[in-house]
């Protein structure tokens, strides 16, 4: 097994150096590994056919199907590696895997929701703080601005949390109200930051940011959302934000940052959006992954064809 382990670690340094994978992919390869090693470590098994099956099944009596699949998606990359290295066997030839994951359709946020929610985050700059002192104001003053583009940007461009998180300030050029944004995979796509709530939100967050932290804007490779320390932000705390901020908005049930990006497609398409944008800006590489959204949207099927429905216009039966 050592020998695994080692090129367990001379994969994970290509994973890094040459494909450029981000830390948290590199963080689950990482953790899929090592508990595959152990296992054949304990079993005193090698690397084979034989005891890969058995692994399956030991991962599909205790996992869900989507974890099983990620798991294997990493051993399966893992093991190409040690092929093309070593010259071993690949134990996934001939295997025929057909994991299938139940189709759960995306939980959205309804409109009424949404209204309040943004109604909450305007309604007051002080609205988590009695009587501050300036220089809490000052904090606070930024901290409500934040929250608001953090919004702003999940209903307007449907990003998913990691990819709000790693903006820079130079993924968003004012000028021609753009956002670059470096989605899965390393792909980039670019949006267009046309609402003038979001613009208006983000220059309010710049004004507040540059008056705690001067040089924040001047420096390369500058985080766009800071934290309270000014460094940038991370999933968790976005994750906290939006649940802050649900619970005073009064929303009920467990709202999250990917509740928007389903809001924001479903809202596009129920508004008669071509499908093959809302790939685009929901940066999906297979149509496939997108047309959930036209399940999502069934509901909606029954107001069109009640109040759109040709034989309205129609003569009355005789």
């Amino acid at each position: 097994m050592m020998d695994l382990a080692d090129d367990m670690k001379d994969y994970l340094n290509y994973c890094e150096a040459v494909r450029r994978l981000d830390t948290k992919t590199l963080r689950a390869y990482r953790c899929d590994l090592e508990q595959f090693i152990l296992w054949l470590g304990e079993r005193r098994k090698g690397l084979n056919k034989e005891a890969l099956c058995s692994y399956i099944a030991y991962l599909n009596s205790r996992y869900a199907v989507s974890s099983v699949k990620r798991k294997l998606a990493s051993i399966k990359a893992f093991a190409f590696y040690v092929e093309e290295n070593r010259g071993e066997k690949n134990p996934f030839y001939g295997m025929r895997l057909n994991i299938k994951e139940p189709r759960r359709l995306p939980r959205t946020i309804p409109k009424e929701s949404l209204n309040k929610l943004f109604a909450t985050l305007y309604a007051s700059v002080e609205h988590f703080s009695d009587k501050p002192s300036a220089q809490t104001s000052l904090r606070r003053q930024f901290s409500i601005a934040r929250d608001r583009v953090i919004f702003e940007l999940m209903i307007a461009t449907g990003l998913r949390v990691s990819e709000l998180c790693s903006l820079d300030t130079e993924s968003l050029s004012t000028s021609d109200k753009t956002l670059r944004i470096m989605g899965k995979g390393a792909k980039e796509r670019i949006l267009q930051i046309e609402n003038e709530n979001t613009t208006k939100a983000l220059n309010v967050y710049t004004q507040n940011a540059t008056a705690i932290w001067p040089e924040w804007k001047k420096q390369t490779k500058t985080p766009l959302l800071l934290n309270r320390f000014g460094k940038r932000i991370s999933d968790q705390s976005i994750r906290s934000i939006v649940k802050r901020w649900a619970l005073a908005a009064g929303l009920k049930g467990d709202i999250t940052p990917h509740m928007f990006r389903h809001s924001f497609a479903t809202l596009l398409l129920e508004d008669g959006v071509d499908i093959r944008y809302i790939q685009h800006f929901l940066g999906h590489s297979s149509i496939q992954t997108t047309e959930i959204y036209t399940h999502v949207t069934s509901p909606k099927m029954r107001d069109i064809l009640r109040l759109n429905n040709p034989r309205a216009c129609l003569c009355a039966g005789v």
